[in-house]
């Protein structure tokens, strides 16, 4: 995600979505001490998320695209259908 366009999007989101979930989580991971962990801190505090519940909300977005990745047929190279 574009940098300027995730801070927007950190700054400004009433909700956020799983994908600004899983860059904030990215971030974090980056750079945990500065300027863009306390935006990323005071919109979790905003949102009412944890740090911990967003990387259960991240896990769980992963496992359910996984699972629909899975499931599509179409996304199956090489294997029979």
């Amino acid at each position: 995600m574009n940098r300027h366009v995730f801070l927007l999007a950190v700054r400004c989101s009433p909700e956020p979505t799983a994908h600004l979930l899983m860059e904030c989580e990215a971030m974090l991971l980056d750079n945990p001490d500065g300027h863009v962990a306390r935006l990323i801190g005071e919109a979790l505090d905003r949102w009412n998320i944890s740090k911990d519940e967003m990387k259960v909300r991240n896990r769980l977005t992963v496992d359910d695209l996984n699972k629909f990745l899975d499931s599509e047929p179409m996304l199956q190279a090489g294997q029979p259908q």
